[in-house]
Formats: C-alpha cells, sequence, structure tokens
C-alpha cells in the first residue's frame, strides 16, 4: 500500500489505511470492488502483451510467480474461478494485524515516531 500525503494529513491518511486493512481483513471485498477488481486484473493482463516491454515484463513475472510460462488463457480461466469467499480467505490469511509493518520517509523524525506507533 502507497499513500502519498503532506505531513498534516499524516496521522488522518495513516488511521484510514489501518481502518480500510481491519475492515477488509474482518469482512472482505464488497461484490462491486471484488468485480472491478477481477475486471481490471484481466484489463492489464490483456494490455500488457501490448508491446514488447510489456511482454517481457509479463513473461518475467509469471515466471517468478508460477515458475513457467502460462498462456494468457490459463491465466484468465484461473482467474476467473476465484471467488469472493477466496479472497476474503486469503485477507483472513496475510492481513494478521500483529505481522503488520510500515515504512514513512518525511523530515520530522517525531511526527514518523508517532505514525510508526499507530501500527502498533
Amino acid at each position: 500500500i502507497y499513500a502519498g500525503t503532506g505531513q498534516r494529513q499524516a496521522r488522518e491518511v495513516t488511521e484510514l489505511v489501518l481502518a480500510e486493512l481491519r475492515n477488509l481483513r474482518e469482512k472482505g471485498l464488497l461484490e462491486e470492488e471484488f468485480y472491478r477488481s477481477k475486471q481490471q486484473l484481466k484489463g492489464s493482463l490483456l494490455l500488457s502483451g501490448e508491446g514488447s516491454g510489456a511482454r517481457m515484463n509479463n513473461m518475467g513475472r509469471m515466471a517468478i510467480l508460477f515458475d513457467r510460462l502460462r498462456e494468457e488463457e490459463e491465466v484468465l480461466s484461473l482467474l476467473e474461478k476465484v471467488s469472493m469467499e477466496d479472497v476474503k480467505r486469503v485477507c483472513q490469511d496475510i492481513l494478521v494485524e500483529d505481522k503488520w509493518c510500515a515504512s514513512f520517509v518525511g523530515p520530522d523524525a517525531t511526527a514518523l515516531e508517532k505514525l510508526g506507533e499507530l501500527w502498533g
């Protein structure tokens, strides 16, 4: 998660990110969010084959993630099989609050330490 903000809004943004992570872990995605996310991933996959550089990046990503290259149709088929329940289960498994970490960058070390304390 990346959030760029000014120092005045940093605490509010940090609290919003934490609240959203907790909400995602407890409730999962809304159906509309789930659908839009799947459509965005499909579009991104299809567009990644447009240019040679993008295609090479996509092939490298597949080699790292899957240990082999997969055809576009295979990846789309796998993506289509992902359910809201799958996403909720994964969110509950990986969004474990005591394992969260954060990195803050800014000119005021004291303010950054206070933001870090919000993470526990």
